[in-house]
């Protein structure tokens, strides 16, 4: 989502032509990145519902009939007959964890900020080697929070509407 990445990276040469890739199509295409957010935000809520009923208090309302009713209260389109539900494979092996995927999002866009991620070129080895060093290369044997606090030099916040999916991580 770096005009400056796409350009170099992605969009250096046309794979007929050799021509390279037009600012204002970058550009475009860096616009786009949100268009179908909010769907996907909504989808993840359906989804944590679901599983806290599922979970919760007993109930002898079929599955089926619970997730069609979280996705349609939701605004989301039902497919009726797919048992989407059937297919959803977190729904039994991430546990509570499943949640923390929305933090996630908030917390990379906290990252991508105050890393200064998104004022340098995203291939700038000094910002992704301490990234590597400070959270990624302990893997789950330190604490989450503090390796984003050792990181970020503060603790890892949900900055303002990333957690509705409207980041805007790559755009500055």
């Amino acid at each position: 989502w770096n005009k400056e990445f796409l350009m170099k990276h992605i969009g250096n040469a046309h794979y007929q032509s050799g021509l390279p890739m037009p600012g204002q199509l970058a550009e475009s295409f860096i616009s786009s990145r949100n268009a179908f957010s909010s769907i996907d935000t909504m989808h993840q809520i359906v989804y944590a519902k679901f599983d806290q009923v599922m979970f919760g208090l007993p109930t002898s309302t079929p599955a089926e009939e619970i997730f069609r009713h979280l996705t349609l209260d939701h605004g989301l389109p039902y497919a009726e007959g797919t048992h989407w539900h059937t297919k959803f494979g977190h729904l039994v092996t991430y546990g509570g964890g499943y949640y923390s995927y929305l933090y996630s999002k908030a917390f990379a866009d906290d990252v991508w900020h105050q890393g200064g991620f998104h004022k340098q070129a995203l291939t700038n080895s000094d910002a992704g080697t301490r990234l590597w060093k400070t959270v990624l290369a302990h893997g789950g044997a330190k604490d989450p929070q503090d390796m984003l606090t050792e990181f970020l030099g503060r603790p890892p916040q949900v900055v303002g509407s990333a957690m509705t999916g409207n980041t805007t991580a790559g755009t500055d």
